[in-house]
């Protein structure tokens, strides 16, 4: 599916199947301005063995347990996405307009996400109905960002119960909206290329319910909140169940 990449003129595709969305090649399936993704709740986008290639701006997508398998290859920014002007031809050829709107990245009952940007970095945003969520991972299913170029992450990052990597070759910024948290997991965040920096707003916390957080940079890190206390710990006095908080490491 081709539609063009230009901001302004390129155009806006939407895939949704009842089960899965299955790639079958090594090329890039969709190239466009703007990408919805769906897929059913027991159904798929793509796979661990054959992520979905994409050449778009700005994505959106839901998919259920089989999880979501996408990689970019210049550029994203995770944000709204919208359609208002396609048009759907009936059998009297009249055409009606088809309208929608959709946000994040969501994937339900466990489904992994797994999303790679081959070059150009990423920026994840909040929608309008959820403006301070950008990703959120339902369930048990652990989430992989690995960007070549910069991270901006301006919305939550919600890994369910899963284990999170968040890896970049350049520079991660957080803002006061991109927390990163996982209720029974770790959390790993690393900025490998030369120079690279990670940089919390103060506000900002990685937050894991006993599990390890480790954090790693080339260069310098601004540490905003690391909180890997145990659920009981948050909720008690001092060092409250102290013995099941989790360690925090930053490199």
């Amino acid at each position: 599916f081709t539609t063009g990449t230009d901001s302004s003129t390129g155009g806006t595709v939407v895939l949704i199947a009842i089960g899965s969305i299955v790639d079958g090649d090594t090329d890039v399936d969709v190239t466009a301005n703007k990408l919805y993704m769906q897929a059913g709740s027991a159904g798929a986008i793509a796979g661990g063995a054959d992520h979905l290639e994409i050449a778009v701006n700005t994505l959106s997508l839901s998919a259920g347990s089989g999880g979501a398998f996408v990689k970019e290859s210049n550029g994203l920014t995770v944000d709204s996405v919208a359609l208002s002007t396609l048009q759907r031809v009936a059998n009297t050829s009249v055409a009606s307009t088809q309208s929608g709107s959709w946000e994040d990245l969501n994937t339900t009952d466990g489904g992994a996400l797994v999303l790679t940007v081959q070059a150009g970095g990423l920026t994840v945003n909040g929608g309008s109905t959820s403006a301070t969520t950008g990703i959120t991972a339902a369930g048990s299913g652990n989430v992989l960002v690995d960007v070549t170029g910069t991270l901006n992450v301006n919305a939550k990052l919600d890994g369910g119960s899963g284990n999170i990597s968040i890896h970049s070759t350049g520079t991660q910024t957080y803002g006061a909206d991109g927390d990163v948290a996982t209720t029974g997991s770790t959390i790993d965040v690393q900025a490998t290329a030369a120079d690279s920096t990670i940089g919390m707003n103060a506000g900002t916390v990685f937050q894991t319910n006993g599990g390890n957080i480790r954090v790693i940079a080339d260069s310098t890190v601004t540490v905003g909140v690391l909180d890997a206390r145990s659920a009981t710990g948050r909720t008690g006095a001092g060092t409250t169940d102290q013995t099941n908080w989790g360690s925090v490491s930053i490199i």
